[in-house]
């Protein structure tokens, strides 16, 4: 059996950018997790 593994992220494994903002995103298995990020404007 595999050990359980933090992922944090403050260190995204990927970073789509768009204007006004971008998408950082984490994935584990067959599970992906993003976080969005929007500029003033």
């Amino acid at each position: 059996m595999s050990r359980p593994r933090a992922k944090s992220l403050r260190n995204p494994e990927a970073v789509r950018r768009f204007p006004k903002g971008r998408i950082e995103t984490i994935s584990h298995n067959e599970t992906t997790i993003g976080r969005f990020v929007f500029e003033p404007g």
